[in-house]
């Protein structure tokens, strides 16, 4: 994406503060001072909710004096809407012809529609990836560039090695709270099915950041772990996917998939008293606007009902053995409606030019 911008206007200077930008890119990257840089920890664990607050107001102040020194043409933001927002808000007021890209906005259409207004009000244009989200904004009046998604380029993994055992494919999540809570209950339930004489075997995700603590991936006969893409991938597997934005890309492996979130009682009775969306929250189902790939979450979600939900999708898989492929083409088919990063740059500079003359 900085790369694509940057051939768009080879003629500006570029700045960035991100330390994930490629800052051989960039004329200049102000670094982040290491209290902001780093993290400390879960955001509901034990006194870390304090801990972030500090390091949000830390950060808000640290851009606020950065982006108010300079003579800005144009900014662009990528989520973190918490920060941004306000940033984008305190940066309008000193200078009003400042015009704003946001990539990956906030889902007002989730939760805070609130902050509608505030896009309507500061952004130029919004940049998605995600056709549903390219509707909504488009019918809210917000001028909004739709790309393909991050994996598009990615072939389908479509395997034909049928396994003489039950085969399990387990994203836990990558959080540290996700992996303590995903991972021994993705262990319990294969302990579950071999009980009842299923030959199981999980393959779980490790997360690098995390992948030294012993504890957190238990060592047992019938568990492996691995990194990137190191998994053995056969046509008879299912996939336990605990995250709503990795179940965008396991949809691509045509196999079955169970969406689960495990969260505590109070947790999820706050998330669905405060938050006004109600649907699904894989993204192949929110574009579907239905249940393709099963979800477990909160209450719902114990190792009884793994159990018997994989026990449904594994026999669905065997009576209709074309019927995820069918559902992986359909989701590609969609990822791949978008621009390319270099025609969407293209369309952005477009829209920012018919909004000013300069």
């Amino acid at each position: 994406m900085a790369q694509s911008f940057i051939e768009q206007s080879p003629s500006k200077k570029w700045i960035g503060y991100s330390q994930r930008i490629y800052s051989h890119q960039l004329d200049h990257v102000i670094q982040l001072p290491e209290v902001v840089s780093q993290n400390y920890g879960t955001f509901f664990n034990h006194l870390g909710v304090l801990f972030q607050l500090w390091r949000l107001w830390r950060l808000y102040r640290f851009l606020v004096n950065t982006w108010t020194t300079r003579s800005l043409a144009g900014i662009v933001l990528i989520d973190y809407g918490a920060i941004h927002l306000q940033l984008i808000k305190r940066l309008k007021k000193r200078n009003p012809d400042l015009q704003v890209v946001y990539i990956s906005p906030p889902k007002t259409w989730a939760s805070r529609a609130g902050r509608l207004k505030q896009l309507k009000r500061y952004v130029d244009v919004v940049v998605v990836v995600y056709a549903f989200e390219a509707d909504y904004f488009k019918k809210q009046g917000i001028p909004c560039v739709h790309l393909k998604g991050i994996h598009s380029g990615t072939p389908m993994r479509h395997p034909s090695t049928i396994s003489s055992i039950m085969p399990i494919l387990c994203y836990p999540g990558s959080r540290r709270s996700e992996i303590v809570r995903h991972v021994p209950l993705a262990i319990s339930a294969v302990k579950q099915l071999r009980a009842q004489g299923y030959p199981a075997k999980l393959w779980v995700s490790k997360v690098p950041q995390y992948s030294h603590y012993n504890s957190y991936y238990p060592k047992t006969d019938y568990v492996s772990y691995f990194q990137g893409e190191l998994c053995p991938m056969y046509a008879n597997m299912v996939a336990w996917v605990c995250s709503g934005t990795m179940a965008g890309q396991v949809a691509t492996f045509g196999v079955p998939m169970l969406v689960m979130y495990d969260l505590s009682s109070f947790a999820h009775f706050v998330f669905r008293s405060l938050v006004r969306y109600k649907g699904f929250i894989s993204l192949p189902n929110i574009q579907f606007s239905k249940e393709v790939y099963p979800e477990l979450v909160g209450p719902v979600l114990s190792v009884s009902s793994v159990v018997r939900t994989h026990l449904f999708l594994w026999q669905t898989q065997q009576k209709k053995p074309t019927y995820y492929h069918r559902c992986s083409q359909d989701w590609v088919d969609v990822w791949n409606s978008g621009l390319s990063w270099h025609e969407g740059t293209k369309r952005i500079f477009g829209e920012l030019s018919c909004q000013s003359s300069h």
